[in-house]
């Protein structure tokens, strides 16, 4: 079952009494000289942490195996010379790594590596090359954990058009190499979510605008991209019209009802302003829209994140990321979004009477709006959590939510507040809406801060979070 699909079913509220387990890694033997961490993901043999010193996994990543205990078994470090790390993937019996190559001659490489659960390469095969006589090109790596599966996809320039290379994967070996064509300039293309169906039928986001620095709802297009990859054949939908801005849009298959679920916000002549709510649902099979609705939020919902009197001049709230979107057995979903945003800081100060200025980042993170829609596009119920997280310069590293979702809930997890005595938060919702609210760990007695951006839902009901405490980086395992 894959974890961003919630069967839900009504139960009592006393589920939300019983205590998570948590399990702390040692914090001796972790690599301490690498800056980025992420959590990949966990089969039988235990759970993958990947490292590196930035995001850019350029010549080397390392890779830390834990049991499923959060004791470490080894570190081992992958040398990839004159590549870069595209996409990692845990599957049950072994590791899939893809990179890119750069070879001589402007020759590219995409190379599939397939390593067993102790670490040990015994199979690279190429899976795609491209030459670059000055065009351009982006790859990604798409993985389906229910099926699976995973595609290789090659957005390559091709003067006013774009080819999209697609190779299918299976079980680590190629099903389907082909490609589409798209009429419009790969400059005048933003691509944005992607899912795969069953079948391995890709379905993707992408926006078309030849004003993309334009503030003009009538200058962006947004489509979804319906492709049938052993057919070689596609469909469009245009899924907003001239005076609707569709913002940050996320892209699910249910595989119960067979239907691609598409959700976000929208808004009217703004980008950052959001109006509404709207939910496209498209048959997989067919690639034919089922139903659109565009639903303005309740007044009430908007005056309690702005406030009332801004409410009453008509002003909409703005700046809401949609962080997640959660698929229920009833064919509904719950929109899971944040209030995201940097600012400019501006300071003045003297040196010898002369004026200096410093500016610097403000990385914010405020409050978090819950929706939860039924089968028809209408809201069932709402709820927003209020937090307030600011910090400068810092990439909002300690910022943001950790959603975790298993059978009968789910769960928001925060700092409460970004220095050494915050208390780490969870917040916990059922079907029927809003559970209660508790802390996971006080202040006073971990000392500890959540990243984020580096956790990772490895199970049915368990997530991996890397965290700070007392000024060392560990880990902590949440069994709910």
């Amino acid at each position: 079952m894959p974890f961003k699909v919630l069967f839900l079913s009504l139960f009592c509220l006393f589920s939300v009494a019983k205590a998570q387990q948590v399990i702390w890694a040692k914090k001796n033997n972790l690599d301490k000289k690498s800056n980025f961490t992420k959590v990949i993901g966990q089969n039988k043999h235990g759970i993958y942490v990947l490292k590196h010193k930035n995001n850019t996994f350029k010549k080397y990543f390392i890779v830390e195996h834990f049991d499923l205990n959060m004791n470490l078994l080894k570190n081992v470090m992958f040398k990839i010379p004159n590549a870069q790390l595209e996409k990692i993937i845990i599957e049950r019996d072994k590791i899939i790594f893809f990179t890119l190559k750069f070879e001589k001659n402007n020759q590219k490489l995409i190379e599939m590596h397939q390593a067993d659960s102790n670490l040990n390469v015994f199979l690279v095969t190429t899976v795609g090359n491209l030459t670059n006589f000055g065009y351009d090109f982006n790859v990604r790596v798409e993985n389906d954990k229910l099926f699976k599966k995973q595609m290789v996809l090659v957005f390559e320039e091709m003067k006013d058009k774009t080819k999209l290379n697609y190779v299918s994967i299976e079980n680590g070996e190629i099903k389907q190499k082909n490609n589409v064509v798209i009429n419009h300039k790969f400059s005048e293309l933003y691509f944005g979510n992607a899912t795969m169906d069953k079948k391995g039928d890709l379905f993707i986001l992408y926006t078309f605008s030849e004003k993309f620095k334009s503030k003009n709802s009538e200058d962006f297009y947004h489509y979804l991209l319906s492709v049938n990859i052993n057919e070689a054949t596609f469909s469009e939908s245009l899924i907003n019209n001239q005076t609707t801005f569709l913002s940050n849009s996320k892209i699910e298959y249910n595989a119960e009802n067979k239907t691609i679920y598409v959700g976000g916000f929208y808004g009217n002549g703004i980008e950052d302003q959001s109006k509404g709510f709207y939910i496209v649902q498209q048959d997989a099979e067919t690639f034919k829209i089922k139903n659109t609705v565009f639903s303005e939020f309740d007044r009430n919902i908007v005056a309690q994140i702005i406030g009332r009197k801004q409410e009453q001049r008509g002003e909409q709230i703005d700046k809401f990321v949609v962080k997640d979107l959660i698929l229920k057995q009833d064919g509904g979903l719950v929109i899971i979004s944040e209030k995201t945003y940097v600012s400019t800081q501006n300071e003045v100060f003297y040196i010898n009477g002369v004026p200096q200025s410093s500016y610097s980042k403000v990385y914010n993170n405020e409050e978090v709006l819950m929706l939860s829609i039924n089968i028809n596009g209408l809201m069932d119920w709402y709820d927003i959590i209020n937090k307030s997280q600011s910090s400068i310069n810092d990439g909002g590293y300690y910022n943001g939510i950790i959603v975790n979702v298993s059978d009968d809930k789910i769960n928001v997890i925060y700092n409460d507040r970004l220095s050494a005595n915050a208390d780490i938060i969870i917040v916990s919702y059922s079907e029927i809406g809003l559970l209660g609210k508790k802390t996971l760990f006080k202040n006073d007695q971990f000392y500890a801060l959540v990243i984020p951006v580096e956790s990772k839902q490895v199970s049915g009901n368990g997530i991996v979070i890397p965290i700070i405490q007392n000024r060392e980086s560990t880990y902590i395992k949440l069994i709910f």
